[in-house]
């Protein structure tokens, strides 16, 4: 095509070859970007990108009570996973935040305390007294280089038998007395 060619054509809407090109140029409201549109009726003013990004919209807006559903479904049927995950992703940031601030988990952890002193005190005395997990892996760990955590369970069902054993050889003596 020539220049005269261009010319013409923008000029008068027709090519040098001589067909009509129904075709308009048009601003997007929402982005501003000039794009081309058939001349026809009830032509939506909206680039292609724009109005996809509207219709996602609206279909969410309306699918919306559909997917609450199935996201409740979804948690009612993996709960204790989602649960496991909360957890692991909580005691890792908390962690963090206690390597990062040391100064202020050590004061935060002694006024928890002080304030529920006797919860604790409580929660303390039923786990020595049912030999819970918690109690005989702290009890195994003290003289120790383990932490409770690495402590494997058959060998924390052994100290449990050790620990009943002698409650009940004290019990003996004391009521021999």
């Amino acid at each position: 095509m020539t220049t005269s060619a261009i010319d013409s054509a923008s000029q008068t809407g027709v090519p040098a070859g001589g067909h009509y090109v129904h075709r308009l140029v048009r601003v997007c409201p929402d982005c501003g970007v000039e794009h081309m549109k058939r001349k026809q009726k009830n032509v939506n003013p909206r680039c292609f990108k724009c109005q996809r990004r509207i219709n996602q919209k609206n279909s969410e807006i309306r699918n919306a009570d559909k997917r609450r559903a199935s996201q409740a479904k979804y948690r009612e049927e993996n709960r204790t996973a989602i649960n496991a995950r909360s957890r692991e992703f909580k005691r890792t940031w908390m962690n963090e935040w206690r390597k990062a601030n040391p100064t202020t988990a050590l004061i935060r952890g002694r006024a928890f305390a002080q304030k529920h002193r006797d919860r604790l005190l409580q929660r303390q005395r039923t786990e020595r007294e049912g030999l819970s997990d918690t109690y005989v892996k702290e009890q195994l760990a003290r003289y120790s280089i383990l932490r409770p955590s690495e402590i494997p369970q058959p060998l924390v069902a052994l100290k449990r038998e050790h620990l009943k054993l002698k409650r009940l050889c004290k019990k003996s003596r004391t009521s021999a007395n």
